[in-house]
């Protein structure tokens, strides 16, 4: 992706911002990358999106070149620590890593990636799954009388807490598989939780 590139998801994201009321935005999905690192434009324009509450969902990227993928693999905006970075599995039925083009693995720039992995094989096909999940996730959050204010931050956890109750490969993090495959029913419930814990409160 070239800067002229980069520019135009910068101009992309920031009309989301821009519109997020108006349009009901909650999830913004970035099938796409490039190796500006976390400090690029793109990155910075992500972390505007989560302060104005919305959830970015990016791609991990893909890499056929195995000694490649030991610098530093991930793709921007993905190694943004405010980016649910999504690795790759084969298939909706093989729950191995995508090694054909082999999905991007950590540790990222700054920080463990990927978060998670869905079904691909490729990064840009599983982001779309996850960022379906947290569209859901959102719809299910407003229903439960989740604040606003919390809503974004109260549907990145339970993603993650969802993945966590399906993981793959080491146990717990590891550098393939993140915490593990996205699992909306597990995210869902863990939100419903949520949701009590703050009725309670």
């Amino acid at each position: 992706m070239s800067h002229a590139d980069s520019l135009r998801v910068v101009e992309a994201i920031e009309w989301c911002i821009k519109n997020k009321d108006r349009f009901k935005i909650s999830i913004i999905n970035l099938s796409m990358g490039n190796r500006e690192g976390t400090e690029g434009i793109v990155c910075k324009a992500v972390e505007r999106a989560s302060l104005a509450g919305i959830i970015v969902v990016a791609a991990a990227g893909s890499y056929s070149n195995p000694s490649e993928s030991n610098v530093n693999p991930i793709f921007t905006p993905a190694v943004s620590g405010q980016a649910i970075a999504v690795g790759a599995t084969q298939s909706y039925s093989e729950d191995v890593w995508a090694y054909l083009p082999a999905s991007a693995i950590g540790p990222g720039w700054t920080r463990l990636k990927p978060d998670l992995v869905a079904p691909g094989p490729y990064t840009s096909g599983s982001t779309p799954v996850v960022a379906g999940v947290a569209a859901l996730l959102f719809q299910a959050a407003e229903k439960l009388n989740i604040p606003q204010g919390i809503r974004s931050l109260a549907v990145r956890c339970t993603v993650l807490q969802g993945a966590m109750q399906n993981d793959l490969g080491a146990p717990g993090f590891d550098p393939l598989y993140g915490y593990g495959k996205v699992n909306a029913l597990s995210s869902y419930l863990a939100l419903r939780s949520f949701a009590s814990l703050i009725e309670a409160i």
